[in-house]
């Protein structure tokens, strides 16, 4: 078996190295303004591009019919593996796909890279808040429609109002703006629809100032 041993100027030698490297990541003490807004500009610009860089790889990869963005179909069994196999409803990639791709006011039915980055935001956004959907319906959907009608939805207003009943105006108003905000209207409140609906009571106060934005679903 055969040994090496480095010759005293080489361990010398691979400490400076070393010692340089270890130095090089320290930040420096004697930094000016304009330095370290340039230091920034350049990590974001990196970041940005890296960004770019995983949103295309995202898109060629689901992108099957090659046209550089993705149809709905395509975003669907996009959406599916991001859910761990369990594909969405039709409801709800319907819903992500539209409310992203309208976000740069050209809409074409279809994802490009931009629109992807927003509409996985969409996505990942709406699952947060699917613990309180399921509770929701769980509770309001009596006839178990997967939409919340008039009735069902005057129950949960009044809920969120401490009990107190909102006319049948307000129930409208709410039904009106809530319904059909993305998709197509279906005369009830559906699924990715509630969490708006129970916005627009939230933010609609009268002047008898009947509800507050810290009401909770009991």
């Amino acid at each position: 078996r055969r040994s090496f041993v480095l010759l005293p100027t080489a361990k010398m030698a691979t400490a400076a190295v070393m010692a340089g490297i270890r130095n090089a990541k320290r930040p420096s003490r004697n930094v000016g303004a304009k330095r370290t807004e340039a230091k920034k500009e350049n990590d974001k610009f990196w970041a940005d591009l890296q960004k770019q860089a995983r949103f295309t790889k995202l898109l060629q990869k689901y992108d099957a019919s090659k046209t550089g963005k993705l149809s709905e179909e395509e975003f669907a069994v996009m959406l599916q593996d991001m859910n761990r196999g369990e594909r969405p409803t039709q409801e709800e990639v319907s819903w992500v796909l539209k409310t992203a791709d309208a976000a740069n006011h050209i809409v074409d039915g279809q994802l490009d890279r931009g629109e992807l980055e927003t509409a996985i935001n969409v996505w990942h956004n709406y699952e947060k808040q699917k613990p309180m959907i399921d509770a929701t319906f769980a509770k309001y959907d009596t006839n178990n429609s997967n939409m919340l009608e008039m009735d069902e939805l005057k129950r949960l207003l009044t809920d969120l109002n401490d009990g107190k009943e909102p006319t049948a105006e307000e129930v409208q108003m709410v039904m009106q703006l809530g319904d059909g905000s993305v998709n197509d209207s279906t005369g009830a409140i559906n699924r990715t629809e509630v969490v708006g609906a129970i916005s627009v009571w939230f933010t609609h106060i009268d002047s008898q100032k009947g509800c507050c934005a810290s009401c909770t679903v009991q």
